[in-house]
């Protein structure tokens, strides 16, 4: 019987009649699968850590100063701008013994990576962003009653659904 081949996803599974464990000759033929090649697709999926170490290495053209940016050693930083380039599939930097400089491709990316941290910031601050909580101190006396009276009417007004507001408290 001929292996069977089948994609699924981005493996290729080989399915190869193989005897069942125990059994002799063709008795009870199972089926054995193999992943004989693994492969993720181009631009499925990109790290912002890869982006961070990117913009960080084209700001200082030098990846043993970018390393000591992030605070990390120079060798994963060389490893992941090289892994981001194979899942872009393009050139980003061009390496000699003496310096670093950007492709064409490389300033691209970097446009869009610098475009897409900020997003990310942005995302941050917003999901941050709440109504936070007041404290007032106040002395006994007739000021008191009225602060009690204004907090009460606070708690009374509908909130905003769209606001986090509500569900700061």
């Amino acid at each position: 019987m001929l292996a069977q081949v089948r994609a699924e996803q981005t493996e290729i599974d080989v399915h190869v009649p193989t005897p069942a464990p125990g059994l002799a000759g063709n008795q009870n033929q199972g089926c054995r699968t193999a992943i004989i090649w693994r492969h993720r697709r181009r631009g499925d999926r990109v790290e912002l850590r890869a982006l961070r170490y990117f913009v960080t290495v084209a700001d200082e053209l030098h990846f043993g100063r970018a390393a000591e940016r992030l605070h990390i050693a120079q060798p994963a930083v060389s490893r992941r701008i090289a892994a981001l380039e194979r899942e872009l599939g393009v050139r980003l930097l061009d390496r000699s013994p003496r310096r670093v400089r950007l492709t064409e491709a490389g300033r691209r990316v970097l446009a869009a990576a610098r475009e897409a941290l900020a997003a990310v910031d942005r995302v941050r601050v917003a999901a941050r962003e709440c109504a936070g909580v007041m404290r007032i101190g106040t002395g006994a006396g007739q000021f008191t009653a009225r602060l009690e009276r204004g907090i009460d009417a606070l708690r009374e007004r509908p909130r905003d659904s769209t606001s986090c507001s509500s569900t700061c408290r």
